[in-house]
């Protein structure tokens, strides 16, 4: 098993060798094994009781035993997977040894995503490439996480590969893809990209600096981790008429952005077409109701102005939901924020009883 008492074993047959483990090398390894695992000590038994020489990681063998004198032998890792195994040797008519370290499998790794990127609303088969996924041959089991929850019909397929059937949200955004097995994880993020209908986006340059894009410039900051300037230089991308595509976004010849920002510019519009009205001009407050504009409430860094901007957000998110502050300090804020039920946002899970109307964003 896992555990194990890290002892130093039995007397030897005349009573006076005690066989010690005193390093391994390496102390970890690929899910698949196959490499040397060196046990170094002393006493580890002689010519004579060098066979039939036995050594486990955790309760699997290690094969292919070499004595290679009683301060070195050596095996095969076996196939495995997770963390904190046991090392154990047992020589028949000598003793036991267990080694002072324990014994790890390298974490998973991910390499790629096929496909790339997911369509707002697509169900597809996502091919998941990488390492360390453990194999089905040894019982092998991968869990594959899609933005909070567990992907539906996952499968693993092989060390490097597995597989699930995910539903795209219904906004664009960079969505966490986490890969978990025993009881390592990896993760990477998929872009949701969108390809918005011609003639659906009504805003023109007219609306920058409008209070509809301060608002949706705050919660653009918040999700996509940019600063104010990144949207400022390419808010003529932003408000342009007609959309770009993904593609054309991330195109070395086109927007030359990076995936985290073409999805972003999406998510951008996405959200003022969502949120306001064109033919209010932007000079309008959030529907949503969660954050009155006005002097004095934008974060500024100083800790106590800022927090009374946070209490006064929750103050309107309170009266607006029904909500008291000690359930809201469940689901949503930055100071009483854990999981915000952003419905259509990355990194969101749902609140439950608060809908996204009712999420508070930092400003900036």
């Amino acid at each position: 098993g896992k555990g194990g008492a890290l002892g130093q074993g039995l007397a030897g047959e005349a009573g006076l060798y005690q066989p010690v483990i005193t390093s391994i090398v390496p102390e970890h390894s690929d899910t698949k094994g196959g490499q040397y695992l060196r046990l170094y000590g002393r006493n580890l038994g002689d010519r004579k009781h060098k066979k039939n020489i036995k050594i486990t990681v955790g309760d699997r063998d290690c094969g292919y035993v070499r004595w290679l004198g009683a301060k070195l032998v050596k095996c095969v890792i076996p196939a495995g997977m997770g963390t904190n195994y046991t090392v154990h040797m047992t020589i028949p008519n000598w003793g036991e040894a267990t080694a002072p370290t324990m014994f790890n499998y390298n974490k998973p790794i991910i390499q790629r995503l096929d496909p790339a990127t997911l369509e707002v609303g697509e169900e597809a088969n996502l091919l998941v490439r990488g390492d360390n996924f453990g194999s089905p041959a040894i019982g092998g089991k991968v869990t594959i996480w899609y933005n909070g929850a567990l992907c539906p019909q996952t499968e693993l397929i092989s060390d490097t590969k597995a597989k699930c059937l995910p539903k795209a949200p219904p906004g664009p955004g960079m969505y966490p893809i986490v890969v978990e097995v025993g009881d390592e994880k990896a993760e990477v993020k998929i872009p949701i990209t969108t390809e918005e209908p011609v003639g659906k986006f009504e805003w023109d340059h007219s609306a920058y600096e409008t209070k509809a894009w301060k608002i949706t410039e705050a919660a653009s900051m918040d999700q996509c981790q940019l600063p104010q300037s990144f949207f400022d230089k390419h808010k003529d991308m932003i408000l342009s008429a007609e959309a770009a595509s993904y593609k054309w976004l991330v195109a070395k010849d086109g927007g030359n952005l990076t995936p985290e920002q073409a999805v972003c510019i999406q998510q951008f519009r996405h959200y003022m077409m969502e949120h306001f009205a064109a033919k209010d001009h932007g000079e309008v407050e959030d529907i949503d109701g969660v954050f009155v504009l006005s002097d004095g409430s934008k974060l500024n860094g100083n800790e106590e102005h800022d927090e009374k901007v946070d209490e006064k957000q929750a103050k309107v998110l309170e009266a607006e939901t029904g909500e008291s502050l000690k359930q809201l300090a469940k689901t949503v804020g930055p100071w009483i924020k854990e999981s915000p039920p952003c419905e259509d946002y990355p990194d969101c899970q749902e609140g439950g009883t608060v809908g996204h109307e009712g999420w508070v964003w930092k400003w900036r």
